[in-house]
């Protein structure tokens, strides 16, 4: 019983996406692509590599990844799918058959249902993934966490010093809360998504998980990080693509106060419009400057779980932990 489906939005990167496609193992799950927007030229490859690899392939109905993942929900819930997989398309499965014990994972555990976002361990570089393969296993990046004391993630301080979550530690083994899970690949519950997720149109790509990932602890639904599944995030195949990286450009705009969209807005082949000032702009919230910027509004959001995680200390371990939550780990 598949009650998961895998979904890409893709704008401009079809060589990309055909890459995933022929080297990534789908196990057999509907894999849908939504467009947004390409060149003409890139649409017509993009149909004829979907016709070629039996995935489906849509064009986008608004613009916006929001509105993109309401669209993965009115294809997927025609199959009875009321869960979506979305990843970059330099993020793949490490774990052995990871679809699979996803969906296993979903169709044995009913709590998972009382959960917004479900994301999973990534390994975000090439000597890291080399590391998996090897036969290693270590947590690596597991959440982004803005709100609490950091450096804006849990992830492995072997590599980040600053992170003051020490993943390594025996408290993060077992499915635990998150602000919003690393970003690079993660789940979708489809249909508290189409219940509680107020869609808007003012972003594009850019900062849409943080902005779904507030609004589910707006609404005092808990995400989830599960961290003995693994993903991995060749951040470096960009330039094999001749697709450019994140620049730091963005972040140096934001921290000089400068939220006028001209600054935000350059990667538009791509990308398209940066989120974090549309952040800003809708909680108040500079996701540069977090902690500073929460503290002038924390009263909007008393009782709900930013307050909580804006209070917690992750030195002391997750939030939540939910041990109850069982799945074929990969250690």
């Amino acid at each position: 019983m598949k009650k998961l489906g895998i979904f890409f939005t893709t704008r401009n990167n079809y060589d990309m996406l055909e890459d995933w496609l022929k080297t990534t193992d789908y196990e057999g799950f509907e894999v849908l692509n939504i467009d947004e927007d390409s060149t003409s030229e890139q649409k017509t490859l993009g149909k004829e590599i979907c016709e070629k690899y039996n995935v489906k392939y849509m064009d986008r109905e608004k613009r916006g990844f929001l509105n993109n993942v309401t669209t993965a929900y009115n294809y997927f819930k025609k199959l009875d799918i009321h869960w979506g997989f979305w990843l970059h398309h330099d993020c793949y499965p490490l774990t052995d058959k990871f679809f699979n014990k996803l969906n296993t994972l979903i169709v044995t555990n009913p709590l998972i249902e009382k959960f917004g976002l479900v994301g999973f361990n990534t390994y975000h570089t090439r000597p890291s993934i080399a590391r998996y393969k090897s036969g290693l296993r270590s947590k690596e990046f597991l959440a982004r966490a803005p709100l609490e004391p950091g450096d804006n993630w849990y992830r492995n301080p072997r590599d980040w010093f600053r992170t003051k979550a020490d993943v390594n530690s025996s408290k993060f083994d077992k499915p635990f809360s998150v602000q919003t899970p690393a970003a690079f690949g993660l789940a979708f519950n489809l249909k508290l998504y189409e219940q509680v997720i107020e869609v808007t149109d003012d972003y594009h790509m850019m900062n849409t998980i943080d902005e779904i990932g507030f609004q589910f602890m707006y609404n005092n639904i808990y995400n989830l990080s599960i961290p003995y599944l693994h993903l991995a995030h060749e951040d470096e195949k960009k330039r094999d693509f001749n697709i450019p990286r994140v620049s730091s450009k963005h972040h140096e705009a934001n921290n000089s106060g400068k939220y006028d969209s001209k600054e935000f807005n350059t990667d538009n082949k791509f990308f398209g419009k940066w989120g974090v000032s549309v952040l800003y702009d809708r909680w108040g919230i500079d996701y540069d400057n977090p902690r500073e910027t929460f503290d002038l509004v924390k009263d909007n959001y008393k009782d709900t779980l930013l307050w909580d995680y804006y209070h917690h200390n992750p030195e002391q371990g997750p939030l939540k932990s939910f041990p109850e939550i069982v799945y074929e780990e990969d250690k």
